[in-house]
């Protein structure tokens, strides 16, 4: 008996003084330190100079699964776990992590013998068969052989052959009466598998977006940018470049010849000359009004029409000649005024009249992200994900923008680019090029133009599940391949190779038109003209019969 209660001592002793080494040599750059336990658990690890955070884990119970949330979000990146809880924690290990916001992939495990008379044949087959071992290369598992009276130090294999990854491998072994520290300094207790994964398969699946391509198992490579969204379900890694969101839109038309006469003035300007003109119109009138009634030598008679006035101050704005006789002397200076104000505007109209008829005038087009907004266009593409981006935006444009954007069939917006009547967004990439959807053709993109700025930028990540151990692998990888400057070569490359050629250079160059310089008179720049006179003919003519019937019906009534 007492024999019995010696070893079982002994053994305890043994357990502890391995799980001392092992913290203290692999565990002390660590925040915290996790150690779990179940409640039948023979030993309770005992370790001092840590931060510590311990709980039993009994079932994936919500208590349980409560404490190891806890310990995630409260920064735990390494665990020493009981081998009669291992199993529960592995189940719930995807899962927990899955819910957290914090995340560390590379978590460190060390798993104890907990009885002398071990289980760890039984315990190895089952977790084998637990899919989240396979996010766990660092993980060291400590047998305890009762015959030889020795303690087996065993790791998976992971790289290598994906179908034996989860093998064990011996890294070392010790008697019960060894002292770890001097037995086990020498030894690796947590090699590096991830430098040389010798082979190792990651499964790919490729979607039909160049440049991009999406890498589908744990991890994802793409147009992947870092949204929110995803964030709080994925790890994002170190970005891998920057792209910018803008839009190819409809180049404008070439204005309309019925509009050519009113484009040397802004609309601003037309109101100002137009209230002027009825300004000066109505003081004219009043100083007539107003006048001196006892100086007979005024040749302006007391009934001054409004209709000649009218017609006159429009002939002194046209620059045309109007007879007036007057010697008030308040009207000769207000005559004055307004015969250099319509000097100034007939002359400064006639110059610009003689560039807007023999330079072409386009329609305003959409230039930039506020023009965007405010036009009627739709802008649109295959997928929302163009706008995950902007979801969270606050800002009107943006949102007029959002409310805006439309998404399609590849035949629909094939069919409404051939109309014209909708912007496509496409992607400005680091180094020159552009992503554009297929959707977009050779004819098609001779109508559009790119727009001056970007509506946003975005960087481009990888995403994986918050418990993919190689992450930090490929933020050095990433990191490397940018400063290598490889990336600017391999993007001419596949651009050059996957995309049309034409289309990226009409994009390229679409805002650059060329220089037609002056062009000859024809008789459609002064359609306006004539098409006003047109009217005013019609109007008067309609007038002159109305009063002739007016009158005759007048005379009539006169002759009963």
């Amino acid at each position: 008996m007492n024999s019995t209660v010696e070893e079982v001592l002994r053994f305890e002793d043994a357990v502890q003084n391995i799980l001392n080494f092992v913290v203290s040599q692999y565990f002390s750059l660590f925040y915290l330190v996790c150690v779990i336990t179940s409640k039948t658990s023979d030993i309770k690890p005992r370790l001092s100079g840590f931060n510590l955070y311990s709980f039993e884990y009994e079932n994936s119970s919500k208590e349980s699964r409560d404490n190891f949330r806890k310990a995630v979000e409260s920064g735990c990146q390494s665990f020493v776990i009981s081998d009669d809880a291992i199993l529960s924690f592995m189940w719930d290990f995807r899962d927990i992590h899955d819910d957290c916001i914090q995340r560390f992939p590379n978590k460190h495990i060390i798993v104890y013998p907990t009885q002398a008379k071990g289980k760890s044949q039984n315990l190895i087959s089952s977790w084998k068969t637990i899919s989240s071992i396979e996010d766990l290369p660092n993980i060291l598992l400590v047998e305890y052989q009762e015959l030889t009276q020795t303690f087996s130090f065993l790791t998976t294999k992971y790289a290598g052959n994906n179908n034996d990854s989860t093998d064990l491998v011996m890294l070392s072994e010790i008697y019960i009466s060894d002292n770890p520290r001097m037995k086990l300094q020498s030894v690796k207790l947590f090699p590096d598998k991830t430098s040389n994964l010798q082979g190792r398969e990651i499964v790919l699946a490729i979607f039909n977006y160049m440049p991009y391509v999406l890498w589908k198992e744990v991890v994802g490579v793409g147009a992947l940018y870092s949204w929110y969204h995803e964030s709080l379900y994925l790890s994002l890694s170190k970005y891998i470049s920057r792209t910018g969101i803008t839009c190819i839109t409809p180049k404008p038309g070439l204005l309309s010849p019925i509009s050519t006469h009113i484009l040397p003035f802004s609309t601003e300007l037309w109101i100002a000359v137009i209230v002027s003109y009825f300004i000066c119109a109505l003081l004219y009138k009043t100083l007539i009004f107003f006048r001196n009634d006892n100086d007979q030598s005024l040749n302006i008679q007391s009934d001054e029409s409004l209709s000649k006035i009218f017609l006159d101050m429009l002939g002194i704005f046209v620059l045309h000649s109007v007879a007036l006789k007057f010697k008030q002397f308040a009207v000769m200076i207000f005559i004055a005024a307004v015969l250099i104000v319509g000097l100034l505007i007939g002359n400064s109209y006639s110059s610009a009249m003689a560039s807007v008829l023999t330079i072409p005038h386009y329609e305003k087009g959409i230039d930039t992200v506020e023009e965007l907004a405010d036009s009627d266009t739709e802008w649109g593409s295959t997928h929302d994900a163009w706008i995950f981006s902007l979801q969270l935006a606050t800002q009107p444009m943006i949102l007029k923008l959002l409310d805006k954007f439309r998404t399609f069939s590849k035949e629909i917006l094939q069919y409404r680019g051939v109309r014209q009547d909708i912007s496509f967004s496409i992607e400005r990439l680091p180094y020159g090029h552009y992503a554009v959807g297929e959707y977009v053709t050779e004819e098609t993109v001779k109508n559009y133009q790119i727009m001056l700025n970007d509506i946003y930028y975005e960087l481009c990540v990888a995403m994986s599940t918050k418990t993919w151990p190689l992450m930090e692998q490929l933020d050095d990888l990433i990191l490397q391949i940018a400063q290598s400057g490889i990336q600017q070569f391999v993007e001419l490359d596949v651009v050059t190779r996957n995309t049309n050629n034409k289309i990226q250079a009409e994009i390229a160059l679409s805002r650059h038109r060329d220089n037609v310089g002056p062009i000859n008179l024809s008789p459609s720049h002064v359609i306006g003209p004539f098409i006003l006179l047109g009217v005013g003919l019609t109007f008067s003519s309609i007038v002159f019969i109305s009063e002739i019937l007016i009158k005759r019906n007048a005379r009539m009534k006169c002759l009963k």
